[in-house]
């Protein structure tokens, strides 16, 4: 039963997907539809369910995606790395040219100090967003790695304003206590000092 939900889920997915379907979010944000699906996909082909059918789905898709370019660079970086994934997934060098591709066309200057601004220092939509995809990067690459300056990033969330805002004001720390908030930004630092990401 579960698998025969999961078939009817992503087919039906792909078959009623919306014109915006392959918009990049404006600002940057992980919940970028297209990026989230091929994810699925890659999930669900691992698993070994309905194989040909999701190779046929990314057969259709890439003749789209490919002649597309996310305007912000953070979004970019985030389809090179799900572009990698499933190039690696189903071994398909047409996944692995468009990757590459991005990746030659990423400016990290503009990343850091354009797209993802002073309070931008979430998990969804900010700086932690960015060092998740670039080590998530790094380990489904193998080849060239992308940098990550550790101090650089504690630097910038301790020194943001939002960072400073929550030490002083309870009002505002309750109001943004998720783990796409406080929690989240903490644990990212406890992380980042233990070495554990």
């Amino acid at each position: 039963m579960g698998q025969r939900t999961i078939i009817k889920l992503f087919n039906w997915i792909y078959i009623n997907r919306e014109d915006t379907f392959y918009n990049e979010p404006l600002p940057f944000s992980l919940r970028f539809p297209i990026c989230i699906y091929l994810w699925e996909l890659s999930e669900i082909y691992n698993l070994g369910i309905e194989k040909e059918r999701i190779i046929h789905i990314l057969n259709e898709m890439k003749y789209f995606l490919f002649s597309q370019r996310p305007i912000l660079h953070a979004n970019r970086l985030l389809l090179m790395v799900i572009s990698l994934l499933i190039a690696n997934t189903i071994k398909d060098e047409d996944w692995t040219s468009f990757s590459d591709d991005l990746r030659e066309n990423i400016c990290w200057q503009r990343i850091l100090k354009e797209e993802i601004l002073d309070k931008n220092i979430f998990p969804i939509n900010g700086l932690i967003a960015i060092w998740l995809i670039s080590t998530f990067y790094n380990k489904i690459n193998g080849e060239e790695r992308i940098k990550l300056d550790r101090e650089y990033y504690k630097q910038r969330i301790i020194n943001s304003s939002f960072w400073e805002r929550i030490q002083y004001d309870k009002n505002f720390l309750m109001n943004h206590y998720s783990l796409d908030g406080y929690c989240g930004v903490k644990l990212f630092l406890i992380s980042l000092e233990d070495h554990i990401i």
